[in-house]
């Protein structure tokens, strides 16, 4: 039997020189954004979950895997049906984006129609979150919907495929803690697997592997994608399995892991226990390794030196809003004030501090909106992410605003985290205007910073630590980032 796990191109031209581009599989919030053509796709996530569930499918004898990431080989439509063409799988599996639905159920009927005998099973945060809406919207097009972590359901699924009875949602408890190394010796396909062609401008040195530590999460906030697929409590890998992982990727000429943790910091103890075996086995002189963090709960500068000690050299965090009314409403029990004095302890270890703000939630207005702009000026991050908060369905923020009739429309095209804002506002805040103060806010942040000679010297010495497995090319690239985001 041949099953292949794809993640469909999903590129529009728009027919002035420009094309849409979506990032969908690998990233918790799907988002689109336009590009020239010709030019590579600035930002490629590894797709883990699907790698886990490649690797689990593999260990049937049965099962002959495909891949086909199509978004990170930058390929376009007619390439990848040629490829199924070619591979004639019995069952095909991808990840629905909501910006993209209409989209990947138009490439579904296409392939049903050129394939009559295939099998689709769909799967990730818009299957989970929306999947009976989906099913009226996409019709035959997709046969099963995998609900909430799919690997396991994935086997189900198959199983009942096996039994000549294909059900119309699958879904099966996994245990992360066992589950195998994903498959990245398929990835981005099996005839010609490449780490190279995965990146995220945050991590410094090339090449690099995405891993995860930990599935669950401490909070569940309520703008949250991945509400609906992981529980409200932690799953931890040994960390023994984490760091076998990672000698097994440092003697294949990894330079550093990411781990794309819901939040890796979410256990204190966890996190010193794999600082410990990293310093134990010496890992921290051949790779270094950052990760999505939260500057919340248990994350204190005793632990920010452990990870330091251990070979960490960069760290992401969600700030979303400096209003505690904000953070309650949303569920996240962030103390301002520690932000500012973390960032300080991250500058003084040398590593590189990430910020990121969803700007536009369920209780913002005009005042806490300037407010967290104005704050995020205030604390010493290297990078800043600037996004939309899009209520995705599945979320308990998408629910709120459909009971209190505060969505501006159901056009899926427009839940977009770099978009326009789909929300109505009580207070009479257009789309349009918090757009302009989502740009200005951008904008502002990064003059205030070229302005302190202090985020300079360490803008230096994290291009001094990547040269030597990035280059010139990683210099050129940041210094055009910061002329666009100045100039524009």
């Amino acid at each position: 039997m041949k099953i292949l796990f794809a993640n469909p191109p999903r590129t529009i031209d728009n027919g002035d020189g420009t094309e849409t581009v979506t990032i969908v599989a690998g990233s918790r919030w799907p988002h689109s954004f336009k590009r020239k053509k010709g030019t590579p796709i600035g930002y490629s996530p590894f797709p883990l979950y699907m790698a886990y569930a490649a690797a689990m499918v593999s260990a049937d004898a049965d099962c002959q895997v495909f891949v086909r990431d199509s978004i990170a080989m930058d390929e376009k439509e007619t390439d990848f049906l040629r490829y199924v063409a070619e591979v004639q799988p019995d069952i095909l599996f991808f990840e629905p984006a909501t910006p993209t639905i209409e989209q990947d159920i138009e490439i579904c009927r296409k392939l049903k129609s050129l394939h009559p005998k295939l099998v689709i099973f769909a799967g990730g945060i818009h299957s989970s979150g929306l999947h009976k809406e989906t099913r009226e919207l996409a019709g035959n097009a997709i046969d099963c919907y995998i609900l909430g972590e799919y690997e396991a359901g994935i086997l189900e699924a198959i199983a009942a495929y096996r039994r000549g009875s294909i059900p119309e949602t699958a879904t099966a408890a996994f245990d992360f803690r066992k589950a195998p190394w994903p498959a990245r010796h398929l990835f981005p396909t099996n005839g010609a697997p490449d780490f190279k062609c995965y990146h995220d401008g945050f991590i410094s040195k090339q090449p690099s592997a995405t891993l995860h530590a930990s599935r669950g999460c401490i909070t569940h906030c309520d703008f949250c994608t991945e509400i609906s697929l992981i529980e409200k409590k932690l799953n931890f890998r040994a960390a023994t399995d984490i760091c076998d992982e990672i000698e097994m990727l440092a003697s294949k000429g990894i330079k550093e892991v990411y781990f794309d943790d819901s939040i890796f910091t979410g256990s204190k103890r966890h996190v010193m226990d794999f600082c410990e075996e990293m310093i134990k086995r010496g890992l921290p002189k051949k790779i270094s390794w950052s990760a999505m963090c939260g500057f919340m709960g248990p994350t204190d500068e005793a632990l920010l030196t452990k990870m330091a000690e251990s070979g960490c050299v960069g760290v992401k965090f969600g700030i979303d809003s400096s209003s505690e009314a904000v953070l309650k409403e949303i569920g996240k029990p962030l103390k301002v004030e520690k932000i500012a004095e973390l960032c300080r302890v991250c500058n003084r270890l040398g590593i590189k501090c990430h910020g990121t703000l969803a700007i536009g939630h369920f209780a913002d207005n005009e005042q806490t909106i300037r407010k967290t702009l104005e704050f995020a000026k205030t604390i010493t991050c290297d990078t800043m992410q600037f996004s939309t908060v899009t209520p995705y369905p599945g979320t308990p923020l998408f629910e709120k605003l459909k009971q209190a009739g505060r969505l501006r429309t159901l056009n899926w095209r427009e839940f977009n985290g770099l978009g326009s804002s789909v929300i109505i506002w009580q207070n009479g805040l257009s789309a349009e205007q918090l757009q302009s103060l989502i740009k200005k806010g951008e904008s502002d942040w990064l003059h205030t910073m070229m302005k302190r000679p202090g985020w300079w010297l360490r803008q230096f010495r994290f291009f001094t630590r990547s040269l030597p497995s990035q280059g010139m090319p990683l210099v050129v690239r940041r210094a055009q980032q910061v002329y666009s985001a100045v100039t524009n």
